[in-house]
């Protein structure tokens, strides 16, 4: 599927995200927590969410492994494409948020 971001058009793709400026590698749940994201683009995605989408069980409240994959996406967007600053945010008691102004196609 190919969406549109400010920086430029990408594709999401097994083990990795193909834009026309960079491809980066993902691992599986970075994949998974993108895709989610890219799906509820502009409306907040809880923790438990994206955790059930990952490991189809329960969120544990003690888990950072979702904080630390959203760590690790925000940072190889951001080193591949400065642009991409910012598009993944923290809401506060509610998950995490991808936005961007551009429609998919």
């Amino acid at each position: 599927k190919l969406f549109s971001f400010p920086w430029g058009d990408f594709t999401l793709r097994e083990g990795h995200l193909r834009c026309t400026t960079a491809k980066l590698g993902l691992s599986v749940q970075e994949r998974i927590i993108l895709k989610k994201l890219i799906l509820n683009r502009n409306q907040p995605v809880s923790r438990d969410v994206l955790y059930y989408t990952m490991w189809g069980k329960p969120y544990t409240k003690k888990s950072r492994v979702v904080d630390m994959h959203i760590s690790a996406l925000r940072r190889k967007l951001y080193s591949h494409l400065p642009q991409s600053k910012g598009c993944i945010t923290s809401i506060k008691g509610l998950g995490y948020m991808i936005s961007w102004t551009n429609q998919e196609k």
